[in-house]
């Protein structure tokens, strides 16, 4: 049986509101670093990381996952980004390992 990944409709135009917030996230960790707050800096680096990838999926179809599984996503932006070798390959090693 296929597990549906749960989603949330977000507008179009709030996409850039992500990558801000993704920004806002990696200059955190850069600081955080500068002080040796490895851990606050890892936390940060990864929060940057999901919300980049929540942008990419809400300008192409103004959906996100809304589950708890982050790795949801991968699934996500293969279904809603135009297709590309660098597409293939990428989504490989995400869902491969290798």
């Amino acid at each position: 049986m296929v597990r549906k990944v749960p989603r949330k409709k977000i507008d179009i135009n709030k996409f850039s509101n992500f990558i801000k917030v993704s920004e806002n996230f990696y200059e955190g960790a850069k600081n955080a670093n500068k002080f040796e707050y490895y851990n606050a800096a890892g936390v940060l680096v990864i929060h940057a990381a999901i919300a980049l990838a929540d942008s990419v999926p809400i300008k192409y179809s103004g959906e996100k996952c809304s589950g708890d599984n982050h790795y949801e996503i991968i699934g996500l932006l293969n279904e809603k980004t135009p297709e590309s070798r660098l597409k293939t390959n990428t989504s490989s090693v995400f869902l491969t390992g290798q």
